[in-house]
């Protein structure tokens, strides 16, 4: 994966890494839990099974994601949820979300979780491109900055996130939106 040349070879090495069985074995991850978090679909299915609209049924969240999703990709992606007790099925072919909080464990910090964020970057890349500046907000900051500011600066970060969290959670929703914050160095890491 670190040898790859292009985005697209990174983010399939990166899904091939997560269904080691090596890897798995020693992290303890099950099955489920790591096919959740393997492909972005299954995380933003989850997330569209809490709209106010959302009527429970794979066809819906085809038609509202849009691309080139199948109503079977979206049944593969219910079945993990499912396993994982993230929705339940309350009546055939019909779900809801469980109230239940998602958040990636910590061991699937740094190896798991890279892949859904390459996917979210592609994806907010090909944002600016499809999607109207009225519906989405992708902006930057080139800043200098040393080193002993990077705990402050992802306490922050951590502190806004949560700030949006709760927000969002006093309304009914009625879109699923992905919120990606970026901090890195441009400039080669000098530790001197």
């Amino acid at each position: 994966m670190n040898q790859a040349e292009s985005f697209e070879d990174k983010l399939e090495f990166s899904k091939k890494l997560l269904s080691s069985k090596l890897v798995s074995e020693k992290k303890h991850i099950t099955p489920e839990l790591l096919s959740y978090y393997s492909s972005w679909l299954n995380i933003v299915v989850r997330e569209t099974c809490l709209l106010e609209d959302f009527n429970g049924k794979a066809d819906w969240i085809v038609d509202r994601l849009g691309g080139h999703l199948t109503k079977k990709d979206v049944e593969t992606s219910f079945n993990t949820l499912l396993k994982l007790n993230l929705i339940e099925k309350i009546e055939p072919q019909v779900y809801k979300a469980t109230d239940k909080d998602v958040r990636a464990p910590n061991e699937l910090r740094s190896d798991f979780i890279r892949a859904f964020h390459l996917e979210m970057i592609l994806k907010a890349s090909q944002s600016l491109m499809e999607v109207s500046t009225s519906l989405r907000d992708i902006t930057s900051v080139t800043i200098p900055i040393t080193l002993d500011m990077i705990p402050d600066l992802k306490k922050r970060i951590e502190e806004f996130r949560s700030s949006i969290i709760e927000a969002v959670q006093k309304n009914n929703a009625s879109e699923v939106y992905q919120l990606n914050i970026q901090l890195f160095p441009i400039t080669k890491v000098n530790k001197n």
